[in-house]
């Protein structure tokens, strides 16, 4: 099967989402299938769009979100073009969007209707902004707000088949669409690395004591999950157990508010930023904390699933999870052994993370999760969404 991928992102590229739909496209090549990627970054890392100041930020999502509201800009237009030479060349039997960001869809969009080619929009967070819980809900312009929510309807009504992460995406979504598009949609979770990741145990260097003892947060801290509560928490208990508990260890970039609650909470002597590291360190990281740290934002519910958890999931490491009570995350751990969901809790934050770090051998249990999460279980997710829409396809056509 010939598979025709549109993405922004895609490896070598970096971040979080060209890793995710990278690993994505491996475990269905490991399938059998043939896939052409059109991307507009994927040499490097994450490239910079700029400063870091509020103004710098609110510049480039205006210019991002204007652009992933018309068919005729920019990377859309691009997109389109080298997407019909693809078609005409390499034939594909499926179209796949990705996103972030949205303006791939619109080009998926233009492509599935000028060439009748099953398509799967694969959105891995809800989209419009509008449709996101506070403080990820952004306020808008109402022209913009209602050009984006036109958009996306085109996109889930044209598709063949939608995909998301969580049914709480899902239904994020479909809060603010009038189309009734519910049957379309398919869940597939994240892909985690298994076999890849060192369990705890010291390679021959023996630099496994880097890491261990220690709170760990991967990847990106943005201002909207900053939580004094978890400041106060870890420095509470780092005061009180120094020798067993050595702090929060923090590897990926953080933003300037959560460098600010440090010192507001006096958390100095129990925070280390890492800052960032390669993908396989990180990896090598979370293979041996002594616990993972995953935190969401303080928010009525989550509509995520963050692409880090099925790699601690698979690490088998102990989870320590701040997030809604109504979420994928929270979903998931409630029925696992492998780690603990809390709220943004002082007390209950030290507390579980008490639990999680005196656990003795054997306390974890059987960690099954990790199997939900394994390229093989995900990869055949994906063929056999693809393999039901071109059946779709052919009886319509039939």
């Amino acid at each position: 099967m010939k598979i025709l991928l549109i993405s922004w992102y895609y490896p070598p590229s970096n971040c979080a989402r060209a890793i995710q739909i990278g690993r994505v496209v491996a475990a269905i090549e490991a399938l059998g299938c043939t896939v052409k990627v059109i991307a507009k970054f994927r040499n490097g890392a994450r490239p910079s769009l700029g400063g870091k100041s509020l103004v710098s930020r609110a510049i480039r999502r205006a210019i991002s979100e204007f652009e992933a509201s018309g068919p005729q800009v920019g990377w859309v237009a691009e997109a389109t073009r080298l997407g019909r030479k693809a078609i005409t060349e390499f034939r594909p039997d499926i179209l796949l969007s990705s996103s972030e960001f949205f303006s791939s869809h619109l080009a998926g969009l233009k492509l599935a209707h000028e060439f009748k080619i099953p398509w799967v929009a694969s959105f891995s967070d809800p989209w419009p902004p509008v449709s996101r819980p506070e403080p990820y809900s952004r306020a808008q312009a109402p022209f913009l707000a209602g050009a984006q929510i036109r958009a996306v309807e085109s996109v889930l009504e044209a598709a063949t088949a939608i995909h998301v992460p969580t049914r709480y995406t899902w239904e994020a979504i479909q809060t603010i669409v009038r189309s009734p598009v519910g049957s379309k949609y398919a869940v597939i979770p994240h892909v985690g690395v298994p076999g890849s990741l060192t369990n705890g145990h010291s390679d021959q260097n023996g630099n496994s004591a880097e890491f261990r003892g220690w709170l760990i947060h991967a990847g990106r801290l943005t201002r909207e999950r900053v939580s004094e509560e978890l400041l106060l928490a870890v420095r509470d208990l780092h005061d009180q157990h120094s020798s067993d508990f050595r702090g929060l260890m923090c590897i990926g970039d953080v933003c300037p508010e959560f460098l600010d609650a440090i010192g507001k909470c006096a958390a100095e002597k129990a925070v280390q930023l890492l800052g960032s590291i390669s993908h396989p360190r990180a990896l090598d990281a979370i293979g041996r904390a002594g616990a993972l740290l995953l935190i969401e934002a303080k928010m009525p519910y989550s509509p995520f699933l963050p692409s880090k958890f099925p790699d601690y999931v698979c690490s088998n490491r102990p989870i320590l999870a701040v997030t809604p009570t109504r979420g994928a995350i929270s979903d998931y751990l409630q029925s696992q052994a492998c780690g603990l969901a809390v709220s943004h809790d002082r007390n209950e934050i030290a507390g579980g993370l008490r639990r999680l770090l005196t656990r003795g051998p054997g306390d974890e249990g059987t960690n099954s999760l990790a199997e939900a999460f394994s390229p093989q279980r995900i990869g055949t997710q994906y063929m056999d969404l693809f393999a039901h829409i071109r059946q779709i396809s052919s009886s319509v056509i039939s």
